[in-house]
Formats: C-alpha cells, structure tokens, sequence
C-alpha cells in the first residue's frame, strides 16, 4: 500500500520522532449501475464523510447526517471508517445489518444512507486494459461507406414498394401508391433518426446511416417472412401453427434487433444484454398478442385476406382429366337448375 510520510519533529527533548506512515485513500462515490461518479483523495486523518462543507468528502444525500462517518487510523496505522452521528447506520457491501466501525482494505464498499462508497488504495491491482475488437455490428456495416448503406436502404424500398404493389386487391393509381412509398421513406427516415438520436445520447456517436443500413436489413426481413409465411398459408392452411411460426419469428428479429443496438450502446456483459433484448422483445410480442386478441371482435363478419394472390405449385392442385371437368360442371349446372326450379 502507498503511503504518504508525515514527519514530526520533538521539539521539547530535541529527538526527531521515526517516520510515520499514513496511507493514501481514494473514496469513490459509485452510480446504480456500479460507475464511479466521483472520486476523493484522502490523505490526511482523521477524515470526515458527510452533508456539511466542512467535511473532506461531501456528499449530496438527504438520508445523511452533517457528519456522517469519519476515517482514522487504527494503532496499527490502518484505516478504520467509524460511525459517527448517522441516523441510518453504515451498511457493508454484501450485509444488511448496520455496523459501527469497519476495517478499510482496498476495494471495501459501504452504503451510508442512500449512497455507495468504495474505498481504493493506491497500490490496488487494475485489471488488464481491454483491447477493442470489431462485433458483428462494426464489420457487417459500420465499416461500410454511406453510398453502400444507402443502396441497402433503397433495396428495401423496391422490396417494400414491389410487394405493396402485388399485395392490392383493389384498383390503385399511380398517384395513391406513390404516396405509400413516400410515407415509407419518411418513416423509414424518422425511426432511423430517433434511434440514432437515441444512441448519440448514450455513446455520443450519431451514426445515422448505419442506424437506416440496419432498419432496412430488418424491413427487408420482415417482407420476405410476411411473404413466405402468406404463401404457406395460402397452399397448405396449416392454421394457427402458422400464426405461431409468424410470431416467433418477428419476436426472434426483435431480439436481434435489439441485441445489435445494446451491443453499440452498452458495455454490460453479452448475458445481460441478450437477457435485456429478450425481456424487451417478450413484452413487444405480447402487446401486438393482445392487440390483436381484442380487436378479433371487430373484424367477425368481415373478409379479411391480406396474404397475396398467387397460383398453387403442382403439388397444390389436384389432377383432372378434362372429361372430368365437363362432367362436374354438367352435375353442377343440373343442381343449379333444380334449385332454381325448386325456388320457383
């Protein structure tokens, strides 16, 4: 442990008294998530912790005393944290039962109110600085120019654009589906912005356009699942395992999504930051669920088909000979005829 030597002359019998040796202290005032928000060299004792001025380390926490706790030396010249005039006591980390005196080593963390403290020695061990690794994130499309994340973005407009176009089961001008695709660009550009926005508040990096690059990877990958899964529907009716397919695939893309952007933003471990994406994603899913469960009322009695109009593949369609075809339609005109007569 550093220390800082204090010497202290006997002027009375003339003897120059051995060195004494102090240590030096940093206490460090710790946020909810564990970062340090500020930090205070100690190197004189007693040192006092609390509200008023007059003290060595300040601290803003209206659960506090005026003097709170006070850091002296023990007679073995190692520091003591005493308990002073606090209302709520001193907590060690890892205990809920107050104490009144705690024996400093370097790395101790105490609560005094509503506060965390850590107390750091000048000799204390660091860890070995992390070396800065290119993530998926990084070399997939940060590394990327603007013009080729542009292009991802137009892409993702033709497919969108494309796909509305076969969608319509109605007659559309020009004019209406240019304001679709129009609507699409705008918000395509207003999410990106707020997400990029969002992320220049926590990494101060914009990255506008690597924020609109992964928005279209992820439009194009929701058009193409609506696609596929409408197409199956469409030919074999599989019925609400579909639907569960469907959800569990958009609720997958939201979990990536958000692992990506967690993985740019936040320096918490990759556990913490998939658990995150997966509690966020679960919660989206479900409210799109109930959404959709409440509003299955309002839409009893109407046609509702969004899934594209296409042809059957040949193992969709069951085999007639033509001969067939003219004798089902004859028996079908006949009962027709039957029943008109009968109505008659």
């Amino acid at each position: 442990m550093e220390s800082v030597i204090i010497k202290a002359d006997m002027t009375e019998t003339g003897i120059t008294e051995p060195e004494s040796i102090a240590p030096v202290i940093f206490v460090e005032l710790l946020g909810r998530n564990g970062r340090v928000k500020q930090r205070v060299r100690v190197d004189r004792f007693p040192a006092t912790i609390g509200t008023a001025y007059s003290n060595d380390v300040i601290l803003d926490d209206q659960y506090l005393a005026p003097c709170e706790a006070r850091i002296e030396l023990n007679e073995q010249g190692e520091p003591v944290l005493l308990d002073v005039d606090s209302v709520n006591g001193i907590v060690k980390w890892g205990s809920k039962q107050r104490v009144s005196e705690v024996s400093l080593t370097s790395g101790d963390q105490v609560r005094v109110g509503h506060t965390d403290l850590r107390f750091m020695f000048l000799n204390h061990p660091m860890a070995a600085p992390v070396v800065i690794r290119a993530g998926v994130f990084d070399v997939l499309l940060l590394g990327k120019k603007p013009p080729f994340l542009l292009l991802l973005f137009v892409v993702s407009l033709i497919v969108m654009g494309v796909n509305g176009y076969l969608s319509q089961t109605s007659t559309q001008s020009s004019r209406e589906w240019m304001v679709g695709l129009i609507s699409m660009v705008l918000g395509s550009l207003i999410v990106a912005g707020m997400w990029a926005a969002g992320t220049r508040l926590v990494s101060h990096e914009f990255r506008f356009f690597q924020h609109l690059a992964v928005l279209s990877v992820i439009l194009i990958i929701v058009e193409l699942v609506g696609v596929s899964t409408g197409y199956i529907g469409f030919i074999y009716s599989p019925g609400n395992a579909l639907e569960t397919v469907e959800m569990v695939l958009y609720a997958a893309l939201a979990i990536v999504w958000l692992f990506i952007h967690l993985c740019v933003v936040s320096r918490r471990s990759m556990v913490t930051k998939f658990t995150i994406s997966f509690l966020l994603a679960g919660a989206l899913s479900g409210m799109v669920q109930m959404q959709s469960y409440f509003s299955e009322s309002e839409e009893i009695g109407e046609l509702a088909f969004s899934t594209q109009i296409r042809p059957h593949g040949s193992t969709g369609i069951p085999f007639v000979t033509i001969d067939q075809l003219f004798t089902d339609a004859q028996a079908l005109k006949a009962q027709v005829d039957a029943d008109v007569k009968r109505l008659d």
